[in-house]
């Protein structure tokens, strides 16, 4: 399913497995307790989502654009955000396990208790600062 714009509305408690979302459009969208796994995100645009109780895994978001976006309570375990960027968004109670960071835009995003665990952060020209700790995390400029 690529190449697909979603304005409004939402998803609720869905299961996504081993899905392409190439570069679709999701604008004031609404998820709640969704699970994806194994999922390619790379080029979407993220605007104005709310993401309450979302797990990924196994996914990647190479290149895709997130602005506007709040995440609570999710989770990140696996995931690829090579060259992504986060505008102007917030993300909270939120972890990240054994993640890959590299060239991604963290610089407009605010945070709080956000956890990095094990996670990798290649080529970041800032990293995050408040509201966020790391474990087992490594930094390679």
């Amino acid at each position: 399913m690529a190449y697909m714009e979603v304005c409004g509305g939402g998803f609720v408690g869905n299961g996504w497995e081993d899905c392409s979302l190439f570069a679709w459009k999701l604008a004031g969208v609404v998820m709640e307790m969704e699970r994806f796994q194994r999922c390619s995100m790379g080029g979407t645009g993220f605007a104005g989502l709310r993401m309450e109780g979302v797990r990924f895994r196994d996914c990647t978001f190479a290149g895709s654009v997130w602005t506007g976006t709040a995440v609570s309570k999710g989770r990140f375990e696996n995931c690829n955000f090579r060259g992504m960027r986060f505008a102007k968004g917030s993300i909270e109670k939120t972890t990240f396990q054994n993640c890959v960071f590299d060239r991604t835009d963290l610089s407009a995003v605010r945070m709080r208790r956000v956890r990095f665990c094990g996670c990798v952060f290649r080529n970041m020209e800032r990293m995050p600062e408040e509201g966020c700790g790391f474990k087992d995390c490594v930094v390679v400029r």
